[in-house]
């Protein structure tokens, strides 16, 4: 079987992750401060930009639209666009109001973002990425992996889901919004033991990619009280 290398841009996509504004409902957060986070977000999607060719797409669910790079939109237009929406006013995501889990947000996130942008739909693969982090390896990795026969890429530590990649036709399966088992009676708030889940229960280990360790420049997370130095 011939080697598959995803050569070209639109072959890929980075899908990175945004709330400035958080939902006072949501527990399992601890940086609440909305400058503070704007400014963590902004400084890694410039990486993104600056340092990479990969195409980018930003979600952003509190309805902030980012003026700040009104530039970089007009400099790097051809493989950039933000899908911003504010989830207190969409009546599809009425149910996110009171919702206490993060998780649930993001993935809600995901598949609007999936069904709003045309270049996420024109992307074999989609690599969702908490924009937080900037991650200097992955566009050389991406460059070499073997993609023949994959459906999803996992980071390292699959108990961690700072980066979560699908193939376009199992993103709903891995990024399902419902969030429960199969039978649909249990909910599964964490979006980490959530996406193993769907993982383990949709592919098999030989169907992902699995990344090295990737050193990335000491970040503080959004949910925990702690700096991440890899992901």
């Amino acid at each position: 079987m011939p080697v598959i290398y995803l050569s070209e841009k639109r072959d890929v996509s980075i899908l990175l992750t945004s709330t400035i504004r958080i939902n006072p409902s949501v527990h399992w957060l601890a940086q609440r401060d909305s400058e503070e986070r704007k400014n963590i977000y902004l400084k890694s999607i410039k990486q993104w930009l600056e340092n990479t060719s990969l195409d980018i797409c930003l979600v952003e669910n509190s309805g902030y639209t980012f003026p700040e790079l009104d530039e970089y939109k007009e400099k790097y237009k051809e493989r950039f666009d933000i899908i911003s929406y504010d989830e207190k006013t969409l009546p599809e995501s009425h149910h996110l109001k009171t919702s206490i889990s993060k998780g649930q947000c993001e993935l809600f996130a995901l598949n609007y973002a999936f069904n709003h942008s045309k270049r996420l739909g024109s992307s074999k693969f989609v690599i969702k990425v908490t924009g937080r982090y900037y991650i200097p390896g992955l566009e050389q990795f991406l460059s070499e992996v073997d993609y023949t026969n994959k459906y999803a890429l996992q980071q390292n530590n699959s108990a961690r889901c700072e980066m979560v990649g699908a193939h376009r036709d199992y993103f709903k399966t891995i990024f399902n919004p419902r969030m429960t088992t199969p039978d649909g009676n249990t909910f599964m708030p964490h979006m980490e033991s959530y996406i193993q889940y769907q993982m383990g229960h949709s592919l098999k280990e030989h169907n992902r990619i699995t990344c090295p360790v990737f050193p990335i420049e000491e970040t503080i997370g959004g949910g925990e009280k702690q700096t991440f130095d890899t992901i």
